[in-house]
């Protein structure tokens, strides 16, 4: 019976150990027993198979040896914090084969205390992640590539929007671009439809003036200057001048006349121009002046110098608004030099004119493009007064000058010409008719105008001059009396606007019938000929009227020198 149940007893021990070898040492999982050293004490089959060392050669090595240096100090940490804890720890490192080659493994670490004595024993179960790695790695790889995918076409995107702000920029710019253009377009039109218009009104206003002005001057000559009416006519006679000027300044802004440079004083152009100005300013406007300008004299086209003061004064007066305000007007001179003061000025003598406001200013940006064609500050509502800064710079540009700003917001405006001056002598103007004219016949003059008024005033005016003149009031009837007697007559005085024929029609009728007579044309306006055409059909002066009586007879003279 013991025998008996001794051999039970082997058959159930064999079918625990079978029962055990396949729980442990077939399991599909690595498993080390260690002591609290870290030496193992057991492994199964798949530990072994794991790390390709026999089972029995594992027993009382440091698990440590089969794993990376590097990974080691994962290990030692892990195995530390489960001192004195029945808890688990779980990590992942790297466990090195026999042959050398890497593993990577999931390793699961419990503590336990070892029957009565206390020590500690480690349970270490240990799974191949090798796939599940390499799953990993071709995830992280397939990231990176779609992460570099990302960032190529993020870049691509971002180059194409680039592109299309650069093109969107572009449009917006040629859009721009051509609506200055179209603004450009319409202010040349309208500056060309000025141009036409302002030679119409130029011939009938100058036509108008030139019997006045030769009347006036007659009369001047007639009146003794202590008599009360010869201040009055001398008011007269300036009126007209600058009513020619102002004609002129119409042609300047249209651009159909060209600057005549020549010496003159601006001292008494500034005083007649702020006369001028006071009579259109509101009361609330105040206009202080200070000259102090021993040397005022300057190379420059007058009737352009007053398109310039004007200008400057309107804008002025627009900057104070309804509110009102002072305008300083200040004539001096000074010395400049130009590496101290402005590239486009030569060291020398100046003449200095500022006009300041204390209006609402300006900021630095609008006092850059103040100077800019078509540039404004007003809007659609308000009234742009003036010929625009822009032709003032170019005035005073061409002659050899500078124009500056200084603003502040809520402070005013200053504007500052400076005007380079010349010791050349200026031809005084004497509106006093010269009596010490020689009396007598000085040649037979043929006179030819439409205007019956024109006619009249400027025979009697060269009667006294001691002309014997011969009037005629249109080309044929001109042209009956030259070729009835060419030879009597010394000269010709046509106009160049009439009806049937123009004076440029007239003059080689009158050439071939005497090829050496002087011709002298008179016009209220054209832009038909110049000084140089009219030189070259053998017209021997170019005259623009009105004229004076001094400027006529001295053309006549002229011309008659010539023959």
């Amino acid at each position: 019976m013991q025998n008996e149940e001794l051999r039970l007893a082997q058959v159930e021990q064999e079918i625990s150990r079978t029962k055990y070898f396949d729980l442990f040492d077939l399991a599909p999982v690595g498993y080390f027993t260690l002591n609290e050293q870290g030496l193992i004490l057991e492994a199964n089959l798949t530990a072994s198979q794991l790390l390709g060392v026999k089972r029995g050669l594992l027993i009382n090595l440091p698990l440590s040896r089969f794993i990376f240096r590097a990974d080691q100090d994962i290990y030692y940490l892990h195995r530390k914090q489960l001192t004195g804890m029945n808890a688990q720890q779980t990590f992942e490192l790297r466990m090195m084969r026999r042959d050398g080659s890497p593993c990577w493994v999931l390793m699961d670490i419990t503590a336990k205390q070892a029957g009565e004595s206390g020590s500690l024993v480690y349970k270490v179960v240990m799974s191949d992640i090798a796939k599940l790695k390499q799953v990993e790695q071709e995830l992280l790889s397939h990231r990176d590539h779609l992460e570099e995918l990302v960032k190529e076409r993020t870049v691509d995107l971002e180059k194409r929007n680039t592109q299309l702000k650069e093109e969107i920029e572009y449009r917006k710019q040629v859009e721009e671009e051509k609506k200055v253009l179209e603004s450009q377009l319409v202010h040349t039109q309208k500056m060309e439809a000025l141009g036409r218009f302002a030679g119409a009104i130029a011939h009938d206003l100058n036509n108008l003036l030139y019997p006045v002005m030769v009347n006036t001057e007659m009369l001047l000559e007639e009146t003794a200057p202590d008599a009360s009416s010869y201040p009055m006519l001398k008011q007269v006679l300036s009126s007209t001048y600058m009513q020619r000027d102002l004609i002129k300044q119409i042609l300047f802004f249209s651009r159909r006349s060209e600057p005549q440079l020549s010496v003159i004083e601006i001292t008494p152009l500034l005083k007649e121009t702020l006369d001028l100005v006071r009579s259109s300013l509101p009361s609330t406007v105040e206009i202080h002046t200070h000259i102090d300008a021993p040397s005022d004299k300057v190379m420059g086209d007058p009737t352009q110098i007053r398109q310039v003061m004007m200008n400057l004064f309107v804008n002025a007066a627009d900057a104070l608004g309804a509110k009102g305000g002072m305008i300083e007007v200040c004539l001096e001179n000074t010395y400049l030099e130009s590496k101290l003061f402005h590239q486009d000025m030569k060291t020398g003598n100046y003449l200095q004119l500022s006009v300041k406001d204390t209006g609402a200013g300006m900021t630095s940006e609008v006092m850059d493009k103040i100077f800019e064609p078509f540039f404004t500050t007003k809007n659609m509502e308000q009234r742009a007064r003036g010929m625009g800064l822009a032709i003032v710079h170019g005035i005073i540009k061409s002659h050899a000058g500078v124009i500056t700003v200084e603003s502040e917001p809520g402070k005013g405006s200053r504007f500052i010409v400076y005007l380079p001056l010349t010791t050349k002598r200026h031809p005084s103007l004497n509106l006093e008719t010269d009596k010490n004219h020689v009396t007598g016949r000085k040649g037979k003059i043929l006179l030819i105008d439409d205007e019956d008024i024109i006619l009249s005033s400027v025979k009697n005016a060269l009667t006294r001059l001691g002309y014997d003149v011969a009037t005629a009031i249109d080309c044929l009837g001109a042209l009956r009396q030259f070729r009835n007697t060419p030879d009597e007559f010394d000269l010709v005085i046509t106009d160049l606007t009439m009806p049937q024929k123009t004076g440029l029609e007239l003059v080689p009728r009158l050439m071939d019938i005497r090829p050496d007579i002087p011709v002298i044309l008179c016009t209220g306006f054209s832009d038909v000929i110049d000084e140089q055409e009219a030189k070259a059909m053998g017209i021997r002066e170019l005259l623009l009227k009105p004229v004076s009586i001094h400027e006529l007879d001295s053309a006549i003279h002229r011309a008659m020198e010539k023959s």
